[in-house]
């Protein structure tokens, strides 16, 4: 949106009413896939407080337990409310250094977990970006 207000990047050199038309396209196409995005945070005190030393030594780390929440709520999200039902989905996670690669191992322990009338719903492994 940046780039089409300010006619830079991909809309450089388009005139009003071709950026606006452009826009329109790109709005319907969005809203047409339905998109969720899902922000996750646990404060490390909170979690040092209630969950730190008190679980299973394989999970007793913050970023499995935000992972687990959401995958439990983009099943809930597929099951219960019909968002894509039966289409797998594929999660981007930003980029965090180390805790990219724990959160990997993170997502092949909980997948070997997930019951099997359930793991259609899981897309490709995660991907990490830059949230930029």
């Amino acid at each position: 949106m940046n780039e089409a207000w300010n006619y830079t990047g991909e809309f450089k050199n388009f005139s009003t009413k071709d950026r606006d038309e452009r826009v329109k396209k790109l709005v319907s196409l969005i809203v047409g896939h339905k998109p969720l995005g899902i922000i996750e945070v646990m404060h490390h005190e909170h979690y040092d407080r209630h969950f730190k030393g008190k679980i299973a030594k394989r999970m007793d780390y913050p970023y499995f337990l935000c992972l687990n929440h959401i995958l439990g709520l983009m099943i809930t999200y597929q099951m219960v409310m019909q968002w894509h039902p039966n289409e797998p989905v594929d999660f981007i996670f930003d980029e965090q250094g180390k805790e990219s690669d724990t959160l990997q191992r993170s997502w092949q322990f909980t997948v070997d977990k997930i019951p099997p009338d359930m793991k259609h719903l899981l897309g490709n492994r995660p991907i990490h970006r830059d949230e930029m």
